[in-house]
């Protein structure tokens, strides 16, 4: 299978039915590049700024100044833990400096995530059996939108051998959540707020560049004597994002039903099917039926009831 679906995620049949809800010019896109777009999760984060992040209780230790801002249990946990930042092999000789080898260990962690978004990148899908029209809404423009359905074994066809996608059921928090125990390098692009959870989104990832790299600068130097620590945490980008990539698909498994916004005038149907003829896709495009007339009663037979 082409797409690899990570271990920690929940798990995602090949049954399973997704959606992409999309404007006119995006499906317009999607078949003169024969590609999907992939969104960059730090250009997600201008419009959303918890997009890749860890809920709040991740960053908890950063109030810790000192020993006596430690409840009990934490005194008792930092006491155990041996999850610290030690470059130089050389242990912490006290509590205090343990502190503050713990707190550098899990700012160095979210660093690392933080920086990841920018060469992470994500297209996402609604896992749905049925259409709903919160998304035609949102998503699928409130008038000449439309929609590609297809099962999730579909979705792994689409995309050729060897294109290193991978995919992870969105997992939705509360901001007052515990603090979340990372698995996995990607699992923080898989975690969004509860007030998303009318998403039920499907996310496939995909990273090139510098991603995964430690973003802590070390003096090589010292290092090499096993004396001296890090220097500091580098500073996040200054410079705007790369919006997205384009990956490659194949149209003929990806457009196996394209659907019509119930909201679309009927010319957008038209247009649809003459596209998607031009590009060799026939009879997949169908209007969603969300607004058909419902039935009537009939006042014929009445007629022939005597009062």
């Amino acid at each position: 299978m082409a797409i690899k679906v990570f271990s920690h995620s929940e798990e995602i049949s090949d049954n399973t039915i997704l959606w992409r809800y999309m404007d006119i010019a995006k499906f317009c896109a999607l078949l003169t590049q024969k590609a999907l777009w992939f969104s960059s999760v730090e250009f997600l984060a201008e419009s959303d700024p918890y997009e890749g992040r860890l809920p709040d209780a991740n960053y908890a230790h950063n109030r810790w100044q000192s020993l006596s801002d430690l409840s009990a249990e934490e005194i008792i946990e930092l006491e155990n833990t041996n999850d610290y930042y030690n470059p130089g092999r050389n242990n912490p000789q006290n509590l205090e400096e343990k502190l503050e080898a713990v707190k550098f260990e899990r700012n160095r962690r979210l660093a690392r995530y933080h920086l990841n978004r920018r060469n992470t990148f994500v297209n996402c899908w609604h896992d749905q059996p049925h259409e709903t029209v919160a998304m035609w809404q949102i998503y699928g423009s409130p008038g000449p939108g439309l929609a590609i359905r297809l099962s999730m074994s579909d979705l792994h066809f689409a995309f050729p051998p060897n294109s290193d996608v991978y995919a992870m059921r969105v997992k939705y928090l509360d901001s007052s959540a515990p603090p979340v125990e990372v698995m996995n390098i990607f699992q923080p692009m898989g975690i969004k707020r509860k007030e998303f959870q009318y998403e039920r989104e499907i996310r496939l990832l995909k990273t090139r560049g510098n991603w995964g790299r430690d973003p802590i600068k070390i003096d090589r130097r010292s290092r090499e004597g096993y004396e001296a620590h890090y220097i500091d945490i580098e500073p996040e980008p200054t410079e705007r994002p790369e919006p997205g990539i384009n990956v490659n698909v194949d149209l003929n498994h990806l457009l196996r039903d394209v659907v019509i916004s119930p909201f679309a005038p009927d010319w957008v149907e038209n247009l649809v099917n003459d596209l998607c003829w031009k590009f060799g896709i026939y009879n997949k495009v169908r209007r969603s039926n969300l607004l058909k007339k419902p039935p009537v009663f009939s006042t014929h037979s009445m007629d022939r009831i005597e009062v």
